[in-house]
């Protein structure tokens, strides 16, 4: 009967071992993977404050366009058109 039962926890040690090492192994790569993780919000961090600076750029360059006249754009965009045109019948020629 003890022969028996030192067979189980033989059985039960040799089954343990393995499993013992898989887990060891899995923390090694969830250790990575945590790095990994923080090394992804630091830049995802950095990332919202550089499209936190360029939508207050914007903002403020609205801000400033938001003072002309929409008829001024027009005339400007249809100077613009003009010299478009004009320039392109120069190099055809």
């Amino acid at each position: 009967r003890v022969a028996r039962y030192d067979s189980v926890i033989r059985h039960a040690h040799s089954s343990l071992f393995p499993l013992n090492d898989s887990v060891s192994r899995l923390m090694l790569h969830q250790a990575e993977v945590d790095s990994q993780l923080l090394g992804i919000g630091s830049y995802q961090k950095e990332l919202e404050g550089t499209l936190d600076q360029l939508e207050r750029n914007v903002d403020e360059l609205f801000a400033a366009q938001s003072e002309r006249d929409v008829e001024e754009a027009d005339v400007e965009r249809e100077r613009a058109y003009e010299r478009a045109m004009d320039v392109e019948e120069r190099l055809g020629a």
